[in-house]
């Protein structure tokens, strides 16, 4: 039993020699340690195990009272007091050792000129895609919409609801000209598919029934004949299905569904809804 317990023994003695082997190979290197304030090498890499539990509490929550710990707090560099202790001093950052000092992030001169290719391109791509898809801005070069529209107003177009709303009488829009590639005109809709259009003494007659139209100021609608062109448009005449029939609030000085017959309903671009240029004449469109 005697040699029984002579064994334990040793294997507890080897044990805990073992044990402080361990210990000892995970202790920091003794340069290290040396660079640090005498506070944090004491708290931090101490073996003794603390008497007092509240000892082993965040040393910021510590009532600073026995005499070691207010030498300590004098050693310490302002910027530990101001994180730890709750003072505000930071000119004393170059005091930390260059371990504690942050790091400055170096800016790369072809990063920043990737980032602002990339900010351009992405303007251009949402500029392009308000423009085709949702609104657009046209300058008006001719007097054919006055007085509604006059030369040189810009007007704002939406195109979103063209896709889901039907095109109605007296909605002015902007459309590609049927004749010239290239061009685009504005006009209002006088009829839609179906409608029968007719103009005669002045007046535009649809389905038989004569319009009213205060946009004209009273202004006489006629039938146009181009001086080259042997016939024009006859009348009474049908909007075919898929088509409108446009003209300009200037009867007198308008090329419009007079001259090249219905439009189709596909080459509409956009509903004129806010003159925005000149600025006395800001407002919606009738």
């Amino acid at each position: 039993m005697r040699a029984a317990k002579r064994s334990d023994d040793k294997k507890r003695v080897s044990r805990d020699a073992a044990s402080r082997k361990h210990a000892d190979s995970d202790a920091p290197d003794s340069s290290t340690i040396k660079e640090l304030p005498d506070l944090y090498t004491r708290r931090s890499f101490t073996t003794d195990s603390p008497k007092d539990p509240k000892d082993s509490t965040d040393p910021s929550k510590r009532k600073l009272t026995d005499p070691d710990s207010q030498k300590d707090l004098e050693n310490l560099p302002d910027l530990y007091k101001q994180r730890v202790f709750g003072t505000n001093k930071e000119e004393d950052r170059e005091e930390l050792p260059d371990l504690y000092q942050p790091k400055e992030r170096k800016r790369n001169f072809w990063h920043d000129i990737i980032d602002l290719l990339i900010a351009a391109v992405l303007a251009m791509l949402l500029s392009f895609g308000l423009r085709f898809f949702v609104i657009d801005m046209y300058a008006v070069p001719t007097g054919s919409m006055e007085p509604t529209i006059a030369m040189g107003d810009h007007i704002l177009a939406e195109k979103v609801s063209i896709h889901f709303k039907p095109i109605v009488k007296g909605e002015i829009v902007f459309f590609d000209d049927p004749e010239i590639v290239g061009r685009i005109l504005v006009k209002r809709v006088i009829a839609v598919s179906g409608q029968e259009v007719v103009i005669k003494n002045g007046l535009v007659y649809i389905d038989g029934v004569g319009t009213f139209e205060p946009y004209t100021h009273d202004e006489s609608t006629y039938p146009l004949i181009l001086a080259n062109a042997t016939v024009g448009i006859e009348y009474p005449y049908v909007v075919p299905e898929g088509y409108i029939w446009v003209m300009g609030d200037n009867r007198g000085n308008s090329l419009d569904s007079r001259i090249f017959g219905a439009v189709p309903s596909n080459a509409v671009l956009g509903r004129a809804v806010l003159r925005i240029w000149p600025l006395e004449s800001f407002g919606f469109l009738d």
